[in-house]
């Protein structure tokens, strides 16, 4: 895969990375090299899709991946908007994930903004409002900077969306927190 990233003249308007995780010889399709050659691979607006961590469970592997992303890409959310719109569900969760990759890497100002976009785009598009995660994102990286009342609200605005879900999502919240 490496290899052919490199190598490779033709463009492609999306790239998915279902590796290993980055460990032994699948560790470089998680380095700035090779998602260089991916960056360099894609046709203008292309996507790249790699798989990551999980910030709850593989921190430093998608603080890694974030900060070298950063580097390649103005905007990692760019492609998705291009495909679905800036007002999509998808857009919206890719924010989320987004936003708890910058409370990762200590950027909470751009976490708190980020956060705050997702949750602008569930209002328009969710009927029942924000889900509880990117109002909790939000309310620890309020926390972090000090803005101790804007936390404690955003806190407490997640913990009512996270009362008012449904049994079924009340369900799959509990077995991750498990």
């Amino acid at each position: 895969g490496t290899k052919f990233v490199r190598e490779t003249d033709e463009r492609f308007n999306v790239i998915l990375v279902d590796s290993t995780d980055p460990d032994g010889p699948g560790a470089v399709l998680f380095t700035s090299e090779f998602y260089t050659d991916c960056r360099a691979a894609l046709a203008p607006r292309g996507i790249l899709v790699p798989q990551n961590g999980l910030p709850f469970l593989q921190g430093p592997e998608l603080k890694q991946s974030v900060a070298h992303f950063r580097d390649l890409f103005d905007d990692a959310c760019e492609g998705l908007r291009a495909a679905l719109g800036d007002r999509h569900p998808r857009v919206a969760r890719a924010l989320t994930n987004l936003g708890w990759a910058e409370v990762r890497l200590d950027r909470f100002e751009t976490a708190v903004r980020t956060f705050d976009e997702a949750i602008s785009v569930y209002r328009e598009v969710r009927p029942a409002g924000p889900p509880s995660d990117p109002l909790q994102g939000r309310g620890e990286a309020l926390y972090a900077l000090g803005r101790f009342a804007e936390a404690v609200e955003s806190l407490s605005a997640a913990h009512e969306a996270a009362t008012n879900t449904s049994d079924a999502e009340k369900a799959a919240t509990k077995l991750v927190e498990v």
